[in-house]
């Protein structure tokens, strides 16, 4: 009962995080410090309470991955930024969000709402934007550790190689966490 109080806290605080979200004009310098213009390209089409999540999960990774090499430092961070790239393809609603969340562990029923015309669409990309966004970043010729990292970052089961193994397990933390 405990687990599921908390896990129920935790999405109303997402809801308030996704209403509330913010960019500083600090954070879109840094954000360009560390992306291509291509990349921060990418990352400025997200909507707003994805590039809050983004950053929020860069930092968080930033901040652990602190015995890394620099350069896998800086592949978490890209990564961190760019992970939800997949989801620019449809414009997401917070409440086809929270639909997804709450149909999530009943795949009839998110089987069904797929079916309708009107959420097809947004249920699809909210399924599958780490597929999209790891196809994207391979159409653009982006590095495999990048494509690997975004295809992955919502596959729990998912075996690869150190240092991507310990990169994703700091990105799915992270992303699980904001």
């Amino acid at each position: 009962m405990k687990k599921i109080f908390s896990k129920v806290i935790y999405r109303c605080r997402q809801v308030l995080w996704a209403l509330n979200s913010k960019v500083t004009p600090e954070e879109e310098t840094w954000t360009a410090s560390l992306l291509t213009k291509e990349e921060y390209t990418i990352f400025s089409q997200l909507n707003l309470s994805d590039q809050r999540h983004c950053l929020d999960v860069a930092y968080y990774c930033k901040e652990k991955a602190k015995h890394l090499e620099e350069k896998q430092q800086k592949l978490l961070v890209k990564v961190s930024l760019l992970h939800d790239m997949g989801k620019r393809h449809h414009r997401l609603q917070l409440w086809h969000r929270i639909l997804y969340v709450l149909l999530q562990n009943h795949p009839n029923w998110l089987n069904k709402a797929k079916k309708t015309s009107l959420l097809q669409k947004p249920l699809e990309v909210l399924a599958c934007h780490s597929s999209i966004g790891a196809e994207e970043a391979k159409k653009r010729g982006w590095s495999n550790d990048v494509i690997t990292l975004i295809h992955h970052h919502h596959n729990p089961h998912a075996t690869l190689e150190q240092p991507l193994a310990e990169l994703l397990t700091l990105l799915q933390e992270a992303d699980e966490k904001y």
